[in-house]
């Protein structure tokens, strides 16, 4: 520990042991405060801010100027066709185009492709629509404000109870001509209707439709990779065990595939069989000359595999798994470099990084997300450089948004399963949008850069410091109340003891003795041995009631009866006493002040019969009285205003006033209720006074 905590501890007067300390005490309020609190401590925060059903959003920048425009894609249903209106960057409507037919309903929505088909400089949008069983594919001039393409057909699909029973992926642009205009590829890949499964390719310039094989493998995504001049369409596959024996094709879905076409759509090599069903290839990477891609077996660990395969299909090298991995790569770019990972997906379902320089996995180094949930898609949401991972959870439908260490910063509740996730940050407006695609619904969520997020910590450490202020307040008064305690306990100490002393004192030590010894010479041995033991009695009872406050009613009553008796013996006929108990009180287990009884006995022994000349009487009663225990400590003495006449007055005064003082200061340490009070008691028939003091606990 440092000096100025040492310092701090020092002068704060702070007890170092343990939880007792209130730099430890002040952190369970305050993290109780700080997690009650209402005020957001998210960078960002989201508000759901539209909802469109039946209709796809997206964003996409179509100038390349940095500044997105925002597309709806969907369906006019009363007139059978699909449209699209878009929106500036700025979110203003600019116009509205109609297709000829309704959007394509595949199985998976995907977004309309973006590629400049004529050197203008701005994307143009790719559509598929879809009739019937037929599908067209459209293309829309976002410069121009028209259709390039109208209604061109691509290939029939069949049918299988509901109409969406096909895959459509895109797959990548590249100029396979060289007329400095791209070639689209994508692949239509039906389910249980069988057909088609194939890969297109559409030339813009010459309008114009090629396909490759019908592959027969289910799924079929994929991408484009390219080396120096040359260039593959690398498809993956997933078996699903729907082809029939009878198939006329080569390839079918009850095995895994990886196919390899060149760019007029040729099989580069022979296609690779993995031989396992269920399983999966998805989305191949390349570096430096080399491919990449997983396979992923649903149920057999030695199945899954990593493999390093070279442009002519060779494979060059490979990992085996003994655990389920997904089928693809997750890419995420740090710092302008991709990063690799590969996820688990049994056990904790965790990321771990694949050192594709060195061909091997590191598995101590995790992408830290929730298990369970995938990274989807990577954006830099508020604009700063930085990008975020957007973590779907399909199981809790909810997107969890990571910074770049990763740490979870936000969670939005999707509802649905998460198709498309795209966004778009307005910096002069000081917000975004990001819009959540899912089956049949889109949301749009506008966000904000949180202006409390900076000063979390300083709060944190505010609420710290005034739970610290406030817990050192109560230590502060609780001490203080401890050392009044202790000081009031004291002053009952002392008073004990100095009604010990008074009773106690060497000249009634002296009278004991001597009473003892006088006996012995008159040879009265029982008596002498009762005053002994009565004598022995006392000192034992003090000495071991002299730290406490309280004893039972029953030794208080027997030390006052022992007091009783020799002070009747020394001073022979100036008294008699009584003490009566009321049947049914077990004086045993009721606890009383020590020498509160004896105390008010011994003061009417001094001062209740001083000159009388008869024998006084001292009574001492105890019984109930409605929820109290009432004591009474009775004398027909001379009272208390003819004892101060007669003189005697300090010693009653400083005997009373201590008992009094003892009753005040048990009433204040213990809380109990004692009601002391103390009067004359005129005797009429005799003229006499005496003095009854009760004591009612």
């Amino acid at each position: 520990m440092s000096n100025p905590i040492k310092n701090f501890i020092k002068l704060s007067g702070i007890n170092q042991r343990s939880w007792l300390n209130p730099l430890f005490l002040a952190l369970f309020p305050a993290l109780i405060i700080i997690w009650l609190q209402p005020v957001q401590f998210t960078p960002l925060i989201f508000n759901l801010y539209l909802v469109s059903q039946d209709e796809m959003l997206f964003f996409e920048d179509l100038e390349a100027d940095g500044k997105a425009e925002r597309i709806r894609y969907g369906d006019e249903r009363e007139e059978g066709h699909a449209h699209i209106r878009y929106y500036n960057d700025e979110n203003q409507y600019i116009g509205q185009y109609n297709f000829l037919e309704p959007m394509a309903q595949t199985r998976e929505p995907i977004k309309p492709y973006a590629v400049d088909f004529n050197n203008d400089k701005t994307k143009d949008l790719v559509f598929i629509s879809q009739n019937e069983d037929s599908l067209f594919l459209d293309i829309f001039d976002f410069k121009n404000e028209k259709g390039l393409i109208n209604k061109h057909f691509i290939t029939t699909v069949g049918w299988n109870n509901e109409h969406k029973d096909y895959y459509l992926n895109w797959l990548g642009h590249y100029d396979a001509n060289s007329d400095s205009i791209p070639e689209l590829y994508f692949s239509v890949a039906a389910g249980f209707a069988l057909y088609p499964r194939r890969i297109f390719r559409y030339d813009f310039v010459r309008d114009s439709l090629i396909t490759s094989i019908n592959t027969g493998a289910g799924y079929l995504p994929g991408a484009i990779i390219t080396r120096n001049d040359s260039m593959l369409i690398l498809c993956g596959s997933s078996a699903y065990g729907n082809i029939k024996e009878d198939y006329p094709f080569p390839y079918h879905d009850t095995t895994t595939w990886l196919f390899a076409f060149d760019k007029n759509l040729e099989l580069a090599f022979s296609p690779k069989n993995y031989g396992i069903d269920p399983g999966g290839i998805q989305y191949p990477i390349s570096k430096d000359g080399f491919i990449y891609y997983l396979f992923a077996s649903n149920n057999a660990y030695p199945e899954n595999k990593l493999f390093k395969m070279n442009w002519h299909g060779e494979v060059v090298d490979s990992i085996v798994f003994d655990f389920y991995v997904a089928k693809s790569f997750t890419t995420i770019n740090d710092n302008n470099k991709n990063q690799y990972y590969i996820l688990q997906e049994d056990g904790d379902r965790i990321y771990m990084q694949f050192d594709i320089d060195n061909f091997k996995i590191k598995e101590n180094k995790v992408l830290k997300i929730k298990p369970g949930s995938r990274v989807h898609v990577q954006k830099d949401l508020d604009d700063n450089g930085e990008k975020e991972l957007l973590v779907v959870d399909n199981l809790t439908k909810q997107i969890y948004i990571y910074n770049s260490k990763p740490k979870k910063q936000n969670t939005l509740d999707i509802g649905d399963y998460v198709k498309v996730v795209t966004s778009n940050y307005y910096k002069d407006k000081a917000y975004g949008d990001l819009i959540v695609n899912t089956d049949n619904k889109a949301l749009t969520f506008r966000y904000f850069i949180n202006p409390h997020y900076k000063l979390r910590y300083p709060l944190y450490l505010g609420i710290y410091f005034i739970s610290l202020l406030f817990i050192g307040i109560i230590q502060f008064f609780q001490n203080r109340r401890t050392q009044q305690r202790q000081q009031m306990e004291q002053q009952l100490a002392d008073l004990q003891l100095q009604n010990l002393r008074n009773q106690l004192d060497p000249h009634f030590t002296f009278n004991v003795l001597n009473s003892v010894g006088n006996a012995i010479y008159k040879q009265d041995k029982e008596g002498a041995y009762d005053l002994f033991q009565r004598f022995t009695r006392i000192i034992r009872s003090s000495l071991m009631s002299s730290d406490k406050v309280f004893r039972s009613l029953k030794e208080e009553l027997q030390f006052t009866q022992d007091y009783l008796e020799f002070q009747k013996l020394r001073f022979k006929t100036r008294f008699n006493y009584s003490i009566e108990v009321e049947k049914g009180i077990d004086t045993s287990n009721i606890q009383f002040p020590k020498m509160l009884i004896q105390g008010f006995a011994e003061n009417a022994v001094k001062h209740a019969f001083y000159g009388v000349d008869y024998t006084g009487q001292i009574s001492i009663s105890v019984f109930r009285e409605g929820q109290y225990l009432k004591v009474t400590i009775e004398d027909d003495g001379i009272g208390i205003n003819r004892s101060k006449e007669l003189k005697a007055t300090s010693g009653t005064q400083k005997g009373l006033e201590v008992l009094k003082e003892q009753v005040k200061q048990i009433n204040r340490i213990y809380e109990k209720k004692i009601v002391l009070t103390i009067k004359e008691k005129p005797v009429s028939e005799t003229l006499k006074y005496g003095t009854e003091i009760t004591i009612r606990i």
